[in-house]
This record gives C-alpha cells, sequence and structure tokens, in this order.
C-alpha cells in the first residue's frame, strides 16, 4: 500500500470534516484531482476499515464507493484482481465488526457497488450467499447488515437478479418479523419496496406472494411512527408511495388497510406533524392511483367523514408551507376528481349542513372550505341541488368570523369556475357582499378572488356596477399589499373582459397604473403581480378598440418575449396566454415573433414535473395558444374554403403548412404521455376546433395518430385515465368521476370534429368509434355521460353525411331508446341525432319506420309552462326532427295529424337553429300542396314575422330568408288582403 497517499487521503479526508468553508473547499479541490489515480481505491479502503475516527472511515467508505462505478471503465476493474479478492473480503469481514452503522452502511453501500460491476460478470459468487447467511445470524446487527445490503444491492439494479425473486422474498419474510430489531424491520421494509421493481407485471405468482406482505409492512411502517427519529417513518412513506405509483398491482388486495392506515396516522393530532403530513401525501396518492379499488369497496363516504376534521385544524397563509389541513382539502379534492359524485357529495352535504349549524367557527369554516374544494369534480352532480347549497354560502359570508368569512369567498370563487349560470342569477347577493368583504385586511383576496370569477362571467350586467367596482379596485392598488394587489388586477381583467368597450373610460388610467408592475423582477409575489398585470393587458386588448391599445402593443410585446424566457412557470404561463391573445387581435403584427415564440411553446409541452399544478397550467396554455396562431396564420393567408374529405385536401399556405409540421408532433407526443385530465382534455377541445376552423388539411398527416389517442381515452387506457391497480377481473365502474367524464365528452367532440372535416371519408375509421362511444349510453351511466354520447351522434352524422348509410341501424337501434330516456336533455340530443339520421340515411324509410319515430316523438310537444329548460330545447329539437322526416319523404308522415302538433310548438326560441330544417319543410310542403300552409296561416304569420325581424338575431339564413320572402308573395297572391295590413307588408315585392 501506498503509505504516502494514505497519509495524504487521511490528512485531505479528516479537513472535509472542519467547520471552515475554505478549508472544506480546498481539501474538496484537492481530493477531486488525487482520486483520479487508481490505487486511491486499496487506500480508501484501508482508511475505511483502520481508522481511529468513525467519521474518516465512513467518508472514506463514501469516497471508494463512488470510485467503484458501473461504468465499463470502472477504477475498480484497474486494481490487480488479487487485490480486489482481498478487499472484498476483509471488507465483508470488517462489516460484520463495524460497531458505527453509519459506517456499516456505507460499507453495504460499496459492496452493492462492486457487486454492481462484478456480478453480471459472473464474479464474487460467494456475496449473494454471505448476505444469506447473516440475514439468518444469531445477531440483530448482522441481520439489519445482511438486510441492507440487499437493499442496496437490489437498488442499484444488479442484473440477473429477477431470477432470484423468491429467494429474496423468502429471506425477507423472516427479516420483515424480526423479534428483535426494529432497524431489522425497518430496513426489510425499504429493501421490498425495491424488489417490488423486480416484479413483472404478468408474474401472477411473485405478485400474489408479494402481496401476502403488505399487512406486515403496513405494521412495521405503523411501528416506526411512534419512534424518536422520523427517518424511519420517512423511508417507510417512501416505500409506500414507491408502491402506490407502480404499474404492477401489488397493493390491489390491500387497499382498504392502505386507506385506514394513512386515515388513522393522518388524524392522530399527537403525532408529529410532519409524519401525518406523509401519511396524508400518501392517502391523496391512494385515492388517485387506486380510485377503482376504493370506488368498488365504497370508501368515499368513510374518506369524507375522516377528512373533514382535518379542515378545521390551522392552516397558513404561506402557500409552501404543507399543513394537515392543507392535506386535507388536497385529499379532498382528490376523491371529487377521481370518483363519481354520486359517492362523495351526498355524505359531504350531509356534513356541510351539521357543521354549518355548529357554534364552533372552525367547523363553519370547514364546512365552506369543503363545499369550495368539491365544485370541481362534483358541479354537474350539484348543479340541480344548487337552492340547497346557497344558503350555507349566504351565511358564511355574513358570518362574524373572518375565518369564515374567507372560507365562503373561496368557495364562491370555486362556484364560479364550475356554475356560471348560477352565479350569474345572484349577482345582486354576490357582488355587494364580496365587495363589502374587501375592505377587511382578512377577507379582501379571497374577496377579491371571488369577483375575479363571478365579473368575468357578467357581461351587460356588469354595467350597472363598473363606477364602484373600478373605484373600489383603483383604491386597493395603492394600498394593498402585493399578494392583494394581484388578485385585485385579476378583478380588473375580468371586468374589462365582461365591459367590453364600457370598459374603455377607464383604460389608460389603468394600464398606466399597471405599468410598474411589469417591470418587476423579483420572485414569489413580485412574479406573480408581474404575471397578472401581462395577463389582464391582453384581457384589455380585447375589450378596448385596436387603435387604443396599439400604443401599448410593442412595449408589451418586448415584456412578454422576457417573460416566456424566464424560470417562472406562472410568467411563462401568462406570456402564453398573452401571445395567443395578441395572435388574434394584431396577426399581421404578431408573424414576425412566431420564430422566438413557437419553440418556447414547444418546450413547455415537455414539462411534466408530477403534481406540480403550475405545470399542468403551462402546457395547457402553450397547446391552446399555439392552436390559435394556426388558425390566425390560416385565416390570413386568405385560404380556400376546405371541402370535406381525405382525398384532393384543399393545400395550406406554405408557412401556414411549416408552422402544422413543426408543431403537431410534439403536440401529439405530449397528447400521448399526458397524464393530467384536465390538459388532455384541453388538447381534445383546442384540437377540435382548428380542425374545423382549419380543414382536413390540419390533420392529414397526424390523423391516425389522433384517432388511436381517441380510442385510447374512449378506452379509458390514455396516461391520464389509467388505474395500475385495477386487476384484470375487474371492470372499469360506469360511473365516472366528472374529470373523466369531462375528459371523454371532449374527446367525443374530438371525433365529432374529424367527422365534420372527413365527411364520407370517415366511414371505415368511426367503425372502431361508435361501440366505444355507444358504451356511454348505458342504463347505470350518468346523465351527462349519456348526453354526451348521443350529441356526439348528432353532430358525427351532420359530418359524415350519406357516409353514415353503413351504421344506420347500428345508431337507430341506441337512439330508439335515448328518445325515451328519463332525462329532457338527452331526450333533446336523441331528437336531433335521430332527425339527423333520417335525413343522411341513404335508405329506403318504410311507412312503419316514421310511426314508430313520430310514436317516441309525440310526448316532446306536451310541455306546459312549467317546464324546465331542457324540456323546451327537447321540443325544438323534435321539431327538426319532425321536419327532416317531412324533409325526407313527406308521403311517409301522416301530416293532418302531425302538422297542428309540430306548428303549435311554434315559434323555436330554445334551440333556434331548428328553424331552418322547419322553414325548409314549410317551403316543402307548400311546394306539395299550398293548404299544408294555408291551412295554418294565422299560427305561422306571427312565427314569418319574428324570424324576419331585421332587428332580431338572424335564426334561418339567408337562403331562407329568401325562400320566405318568395313563400309570402305566393301567399300574398292566393290570400290577397291577408298579409297587406300585416308587419311583412314591406317584404311583398
Amino acid at each position: 500500500m501506498n503509505q504516502q497517499l494514505f497519509n495524504h487521503l487521511y490528512d485531505l479526508l479528516k479537513k472535509t470534516t472542519v467547520p471552515d468553508t475554505a478549508t472544506l473547499k480546498d481539501a474538496t479541490a484537492q481530493l477531486q484531482q488525487v482520486l483520479v489515480n487508481p490505487e486511491c481505491i486499496p487506500v480508501l479502503f484501508e482508511l475505511s476499515v483502520v481508522s481511529p475516527e468513525s467519521t474518516i472511515r465512513q467518508l472514506a467508505a463514501v469516497e471508494l464507493r463512488k470510485q467503484v462505478n458501473s461504468d465499463e471503465k470502472s477504477p475498480w476493474l484497474k486494481v490487480p484482481v488479487e487485490h480486489r479478492a482481498a478487499i472484498k473480503k476483509r471488507l465483508l469481514e470488517h462489516l460484520l465488526t463495524e460497531q458505527e452503522s453509519i459506517v456499516r452502511h456505507s460499507f453495504a453501500r460499496v459492496i452493492s457497488a462492486i457487486a454492481s460491476v462484478e456480478l453480471p460478470q459472473g464474479q464474487w459468487p460467494e456475496l449473494l450467499p454471505f448476505v444469506q447467511t447473516i440475514c439468518g445470524a444469531q445477531s440483530p446487527v448482522h441481520r439489519e447488515s445482511g438486510a441492507f445490503i440487499l437493499f442496496t444491492i437490489l437498488e442499484v439494479v444488479v442484473e440477473g437478479l429477477q431470477d432470484r425473486v423468491a429467494d429474496f422474498l423468502r429471506i425477507f419474510n423472516n427479516l420483515l418479523r424480526d423479534p428483535q430489531s426494529v432497524e431489522v424491520r425497518l430496513v426489510t421494509l425499504r429493501a421490498l419496496g425495491t424488489l417490488a421493481g423486480y416484479i413483472d407485471i404478468d408474474d401472477k405468482v411473485e405478485i400474489k406472494a408479494f402481496q401476502t406482505f403488505i399487512p406486515q409492512m403496513l405494521a412495521v411502517l405503523s411501528e416506526s411512527l411512534t419512534l424518536d427519529s422520523d427517518e424511519g417513518a420517512r423511508h417507510g412513506f417512501d416505500t409506500l408511495s414507491t408502491l402506490l405509483i407502480m404499474e404492477t398491482p401489488l397493493l390491489s388486495k390491500h387497499v382498504s388497510e392502505v386507506v385506514t392506515f394513512c386515515v388513522q396516522a393522518g388524524s392522530k393530532v399527537d403525532l408529529d406533524e410532519e409524519i401525518r403530513i406523509m401519511a396524508l401525501n400518501a392517502l391523496v396518492m391512494t385515492i388517485k392511483y387506486k380510485k377503482t379499488k376504493i370506488h368498488n369497496l365504497q370508501l368515499a363516504p368513510h374518506l369524507v367523514d375522516a377528512l373533514m376534521p382535518l379542515l378545521m385544524e390551522r392552516d397558513t397563509d404561506d402557500e409552501d408551507e404543507e399543513t394537515p389541513a392543507r392535506l386535507g382539502v388536497r385529499a379532498l379534492d382528490a376523491l371529487a376528481t377521481s370518483l363519481p359524485p354520486q359517492q362523495v357529495f351526498p355524505r359531504l352535504h350531509e356534513l356541510v349542513t351539521q357543521y354549518s349549524h355548529d357554534a364552533d367557527s372552525n367547523k363553519r369554516k370547514a364546512a365552506l372550505m369543503a363545499l369550495g374544494v368539491v365544485m370541481e369534480g362534483c358541479s354537474e352532480f350539484i348543479r340541480p341541488h344548487m337552492n340547497q347549497v346557497w344558503p350555507f354560502v349566504d351565511n358564511g359570508l355574513k358570518d362574524p368570523d373572518a375565518s369564515v368569512r374567507k372560507a365562503a369567498c373561496t368557495a364562491v370563487g370555486c362556484i364560479t369556475e364550475w356554475l356560471d349560470e348560477e352565479c350569474i342569477e345572484r349577482h345582486a347577493i354576490l357582488i355587494p357582499g364580496l365587495l363589502q368583504l374587501t375592505a377587511d385586511p382578512i377577507t379582501q383576496a379571497s374577496a377579491c378572488t371571488a369577483l375575479d370569477g363571478l365579473l368575468e362571467l357578467l357581461g351587460d350586467i356588469i354595467d350597472s356596477y363598473l363606477p364602484l367596482l373600478m373605484t373600489t379596485f383603483a383604491q386597493l392598488l395603492n394600498t394593498a399589499p402585493n399578494k392583494v394587489r394581484a388578485v385585485v388586477i385579476g378583478a380588473i381583467g375580468s371586468t374589462a373582459h365582461a365591459s367590453k368597450e364600457k370598459f374603455l373610460p377607464y383604460f389608460k388610467e389603468t394600464i398606466v397604473q399597471l405599468a410598474p408592475f411589469l417591470k418587476l423582477e423579483g420572485e414569489g409575489e413580485e412574479e406573480e403581480l408581474r404575471g397578472i398585470a401581462m395577463d389582464a393587458c391582453g384581457t384589455f386588448a380585447e375589450a378596448v378598440p385596436k387603435e387604443e391599445f396599439l400604443p401599448f402593443y410593442e412595449d408589451l410585446m418586448a415584456n412578454a418575449y422576457q417573460s416566456v424566457q424566464s424560470q417562472s412557470a406562472r410568467l411563462r404561463e401568462c406570456s402564453f396566454l398573452f401571445f395567443g391573445v395578441m395572435a388574434g387581435m394584431f396577426p399581421e403584427k404578431f408573424i414576425p415573433y412566431l420564430p422566438n415564440v413557437i419553440p418556447a411553446f414547444l418546450q413547455s409541452l415537455k414539462l411534466d414535473e408530477l403534481g406540480d399544478n403550475a405545470t399542468f397550467s403551462i402546457r395547457k396554455s402553450a397547446i391552446q395558444s399555439i392552436f390559435t396562431f394556426i388558425v390566425t396564420l390560416n385565416e390570413l393567408s386568405n385560404p380556400d374554403p376546405w371541402v370535406a374529405g381525405a382525398q384532393n385536401v384543399v393545400p395550406l399556405n406554405d408557412n401556414v403548412a411549416k408552422l402544422i409540421s413543426h408543431t403537431m408532433p410534439e403536440i401529439l407526443e405530449a397528447f400521448d404521455m399526458e397524464d393530467d385530465k384536465s390538459v388532455a382534455a384541453a388538447i381534445c377541445q383546442a384540437l377540435a376546433d382548428a380542425t374545423t376552423k382549419v380543414g382536413p388539411a390540419l390533420i392529414k398527416d397526424s390523423f391516425d395518430a389522433i384517432c388511436a389517442m381517441c380510442l385510447k381515452i374512449l378506452s379509458g387506457k390514455s396516461m391520464a385515465q389509467v388505474d395500475p391497480d385495477q386487476g384484470e377481473e375487474e371492470e372499469s365502474a360506469e360511473e365516472l368521476a366528472e374529470m373523466d367524464s369531462f375528459l371523454i365528452g371532449a374527446c367525443e367532440d374530438l371525433v365529432s370534429s374529424l367527422a365534420s372535416v372527413l365527411g364520407r371519408d370517415f366511414v371505415t375509421p368511426f367503425a372502431n368509434f361508435l361501440p366505444l362511444i355507444s358504451q356511454y349510453y348505458g342504463p347505470k351511466r350518468a346523465a351527462g355521460d349519456r348526453s354526451s354520447a348521443i350529441g356526439s351522434f348528432g353532430e358525427i352524422i351532420t359530418g359524415m353525411k350519406g357516409g353514415i348509410t353503413v351504421y344506420t341501424a347500428a345508431i337507430r337501434q341506441v337512439l330508439m331508446q335515448a328518445v325515451q330516456d328519463t332525462e329532457a336533455e338527452v331526450r333533446s340530443n336523441a331528437a336531433f341525432a335521430l332527425g339527423v339520421l333520417v335525413e343522411n340515411s341513404d335508405i329506403a324509410w318504410t311507412k312503419e319506420d316514421f310511426e314508430g319515430f313520430l310514436f317516441r316523438l309525440r310526448p316532446y310537444f306536451q310541455v306546459g309552462e312549467g317546464g324546465s329548460k331542457a324540456d323546451f330545447n327537447a321540443r325544438d329539437n323534435a321539431a327538426g326532427a319532425v321536419s327532416r322526416m317531412i324533409l325526407t319523404n313527406a308521403s311517409l308522415v301522416p301530416l293532418e295529424s302531425v302538422l297542428p302538433v309540430l306548428f303549435g310548438a311554434l315559434p323555436l326560441q330554445h334551440d333556434p337553429l331548428e328553424n331552418r330544417p322547419l322553414f325548409r319543410a314549410i317551403f316543402a310542403l307548400f311546394t306539395l300542396n299550398p293548404n299544408y300552409i294555408l291551412t295554418y296561416i294565422d299560427t305561422l304569420l306571427p312565427v314569418f314575422t319574428r324570424v324576419l325581424d331585421p332587428n332580431a338575431p338572424d335564426e334561418i339564413g339567408d337562403e331562407n330568408r329568401a325562400g320566405l320572402i318568395a313563400l309570402l308573395g305566393q301567399i300574398n297572391a292566393l290570400l290577397p288582403g291577408k298579409l297587406q295590413s300585416s308587419p311583412l307588408a314591406p317584404f311583398l315585392s
């Protein structure tokens, strides 16, 4: 051994323990230079076993492990074979005599490093037998060392160990139940988590064997919670997290026990808060990754019971701090977005009712927090019952306790995001109440956030509030802290969005007031403030006349481009949104920026940090903005109108085509890998909208990939939907979480857009989609899922036109059930779909066919004054369906009995687009026999007057308008004087 090198390394290692930065830095630099010498390996080994100081032994072992690395040029391989053999032999010997645990663990990691080099080459055959022997030794220290060696060997993924999983399981079965040492049990728990990665998803025997370990693993983890050190608990929860995210269903038989354990640990107020947070984080993961099991086991109500008390605990305004209360909110959100609302909200509503009437303000606060957080996942389920929910909110806004008022504001903000119409109806109550709370420092931020969400929805309703709102917001911008200013600016943006050109008197003063915020360069609150200010400026651009905004354009674009290159997720997101607006508002001026902007957008598609809501939002904004660019650039090129079909596609402008070829592959790759439902749905929506605007040229090179992704989503097998712990014997639940329904509905819209641009050429691909969409119309499906499926059929039929004939019989079978659905919204979509199916199918319909259709549609026309909006929509769509039947073959329609019912339903005010087939039917009937129209002339003339009113929205289109005016001339000739004194007289030539 090189004694000089030994002494030198000893001195350097000793210097690294000195609490002096300069000395440490110098010693580290020298070590890096010295350690390139292969002679250091035996020297480091000697230092690790003979140094009197345990810190030096441990540091030497750490450096030795670094030298023995697993690449082909490992310095270990340059050490003579006989020296390597001696080191390995002595290493195992000293492992058994070393007294310090930290040194033994460092030795174990050296052993695993050597094993990673030698075992794949068939060397060191005595290692594993040695480890197996000491795992069964009398000494618990030796057993712990053996378990730790196996843990570290498995951790470095040594080749060839897959065949020894059963052997390791036998060893760990004893060690996990070690009667003497908790350290042995905890190390074995970690080792099992690592071993899990070696078990193949198709190896049923090993999976079943591993599953038997789970109860004891939970028992060991539970034991770790009571130890003085939280290191064991942290390692234990890391192991549990590993098992939760694995595709191999190792936890599938014990999900209930995992949930119970996490709930109990997370709810124990006498446990260290950090441990409780670990348990609750594991619970959130369990809900997200084991949703099928939780659904099938009906655990949601029990979880709601357990989580609600957590919301009563202390919270914090620090966004980065985690508390049990915050994790409780996150777990409720996971429940609401992962499971069907029928399992979550009924029990939650019971507890919200109880808590809201409690004398304890913490309970009242918890009730409102829970109500707000479940809106994302339960809104459609809650919508019909909002009259029962609003009193909780109203009372909360007036509660004597500020924390309850703050929670009520948060609840309002959540409700505005998902139930817009219901919020608009209550503006007279909500806006004054929220404005009053902006004066209270405790509630002003949450009140402004709620106003931000509400004001955006109001449209013209905002006019009467505008002066008071802008006065209030201007004062807050001058006096409030930065955190509040950010939400105030958001509320100003929403005010501009709703008021449109009426915001102009406030525009210049406001944008000047925001200018300093756009120049902030700090992190945290300053970053947020700068991003929100940029976002608001984009909204101003859409609200005020272009010429008013133009003087600010260049400076704002420069600011946005600087932000898009920032490391801040929030700034990049706001930049993407701003660029999307500018592309739409000032397309000619925006084009020069595209070469610099697009690469930043594409880079953001690759952001995939798990659980980071900011990256989800960035990806969504980036994708939406890219499609905005494509559509805008295409419109600027004055393209020829696209024609449906996959052949002879109308070519795009070269620049548009280049942009599509550059961005679509990246978008589709992101689409395929996306694991967030909201982002996947946003891609579907943005792609569907762009497809219908740009035409088949947008998707001609990516059609197969788009179809493949849509098939995955409709099958429930996309990355965003997959449940790795769902067993083969378990079918996916027919009751879907609302976020799953949202994604599937967006996908159905995308399929509809494909049918629209491909027309008859969609016939072959549709064969794969028909059964998948049909499955969402089933007796156990939620009304929203049924409605979405039937609605998509209507749009697909309209797009494919005569091409649908191949599938007419299959779709008719589904529609015959749907037209008699219990829900009016479903019946409405079914009536429309039936009408377009009759109109577009190239088959010889029979009188019996039409009689069956009319029999099922007859009840649609029996809507009383108290009928719902959906009932009236259904009636209008039924009128459209009957009109299409008349247009298809009037001889099959018993007109004497049908026309009084059809014309008695006029005017069609709830779905005015159905006036178009109606008027075409009227023209056809008049041509067939004028008396079909003249008999009902007194009923029809007010309808004619309504649709020809120049001050009313166009409901019939130019062609029908011309046809109606011509019809009036023919009627006037047959009924002289009938129209001369009516409002229709000006239309007579």
